[in-house]
């Protein structure tokens, strides 16, 4: 497990590392306790807590991450949800241009600046794919997988921008500096 923090200056600096035995929420919990006392260390009087933490889309660690910390925001990776979205949807699609549409219409959807905006533009969404079935299956996966309870306010901005993320919204971040 990588931990990575970003500056004012939008600059990625480890915080920590660690070999996990394996991916399991007691694991996670250990590592993130870990972490939670090396912050206590360093401002014993301040409480330091990330204002958010970016994730995949792993259940155990985001259980983790609300036990040891409760109050910072836990962000879904967009490239992770990206990846799956077309890895389940793209098949589905005859053409690349009405694909392509529909992956345009997902990244409007969680650009939405406010809640207003990000219902009209689901509302759009689901109106324009429900012409085939299929279509219907991509937005039924979209709808339950990404935007529901739980998760919408993990990945729209409407939500997610009321947090400190320092436009931070994906893990693939740690790759570029490992």
């Amino acid at each position: 497990m990588i931990i990575i923090g970003v500056d004012h200056n939008n600059k990625s600096f480890f915080i920590a590392f660690t070999f996990l035995p394996d991916q399991s929420e007691p694991s996670y919990h250990w590592a993130l306790v870990q972490i939670r006392e090396l912050f206590n260390l360093i401002h014993p009087t301040i409480g330091l807590i990330p204002g958010s933490i970016s994730t995949d889309c792993d259940q155990a660690l985001r259980n983790a991450i609300s036990d040891v910390f409760p109050i910072s925001a836990t962000l879904l990776c967009l490239w992770h949800a990206n990846k799956n979205i077309q890895q389940h949807c793209k098949g589905k699609f005859t053409s690349a241009e009405t694909y392509n549409e529909f992956f345009q219409a997902w990244l409007g959807i969680v650009q939405s600046r406010d809640i207003p905006e990000y219902q009209n533009r689901l509302y759009q969404f689901s109106t324009k794919f429900s012409d085939t079935l299929e279509h219907q299956e991509c937005v039924h996966y979209v709808q339950d997988t990404w935007l529901g309870p739980g998760r919408v306010e993990s990945v729209v901005q409407a939500w997610t921008n009321k947090h400190p993320h320092f436009g931070v919204t994906v893990t693939s971040r740690l790759v570029s500096i490992s």
